[in-house]
């Protein structure tokens, strides 16, 4: 199973995914190998997915025999072009980026072979994962939307740049849980709007590599030194009142028992 996550904002989107895919022989064994699930779609359309790869290509020709209709109207060219998409035989699960009615729109797609389900939503919120989502969600909650609030409550705004290295640290943090393998990469793209203009590009594998890497690395020490820091002061806690903590004194516990 791979990850797609996709931040977007009122003047740029970000995707990011691993590059990992499991090939399945026909004698059944299976093997890992990369495979890049971010496709650019003419000049400021993004294609992410995740699920099975058979026939995925025919999904992209027909993308890009159709780009400059998808960079106009991303999601009014998305609905007209499903009875065309209903043919492909594909199972997975998509997250377009592109630009709908002159705004930058987040798009999750769903097509489900088995059920014969093709769904096709603008999203209004502005960050959402599809693939490993269990774990992708749980990524999310437990660390990139409270970051995210604090953010805000703070006055304060994501850039894009923030934006690719918080992409980067969901994927990352998914893969080193086992579920993926990081070794194949991490790719990241974006889309920037200027007025009536639009454009995207790749992220390249050095910045990923060597600054977000790095970051990452911070991150992931820091975590552990803040684990660390509350273990040693919940040893240092006696009883059950708040009123002995420091983190808590207006807090109090009553004892049920009793």
């Amino acid at each position: 199973m791979s990850i797609v996550i996709a931040f977007k904002s009122k003047d740029w989107a970000v995707i990011g995914a691993d590059r990992r895919a499991t090939v399945t022989m026909a004698d059944g064994d299976t093997f890992s190998t990369k495979f890049d699930k971010l496709i650019g779609i003419g000049n400021n359309t993004l294609f992410g997915f995740s699920g099975d790869t058979e026939n995925v290509n025919d999904l992209i020709i027909l993308l890009r025999n159709n780009s400059s209709e998808l960079d106009r109207d991303l999601l009014g060219t998305l609905k007209k072009l499903r009875n065309e998409i209903r043919n492909i035989d594909i199972d997975i699960q998509a997250l377009f980026c592109g630009i709908t009615n002159n705004k930058i729109d987040m798009i999750e797609f769903i097509a489900d072979k088995k059920n014969r389900r093709l769904s096709i939503e603008s999203l209004h919120m502005d960050n959402d994962v599809v693939g490993e989502t269990v774990m992708g969600l749980n990524t999310m909650n437990s660390k990139i939307i409270p970051y995210l609030e604090y953010i805000n409550k703070t006055g304060q705004q994501i850039t894009m740049q923030d934006a690719e290295f918080l992409v980067y640290t969901a994927v990352a943090d998914i893969s080193d849980s086992g579920i993926l393998t990081v070794g194949s990469g991490i790719a990241i793209w974006e889309i920037k709007k200027d007025g009536d203009k639009a454009s995207m590009q790749q992220v390249p594998d050095s910045k990923i590599l060597d600054f977000f890497d790095s970051g990452y690395r911070l991150y992931r020490k820091k975590s552990t030194l803040a684990m660390d820091e509350a273990l040693k002061m919940l040893r240092g806690l006696t009883g059950t009142s708040a009123k002995e903590s420091a983190i808590a004194p207006n807090l109090q516990y009553k004892d049920k028992a009793k």
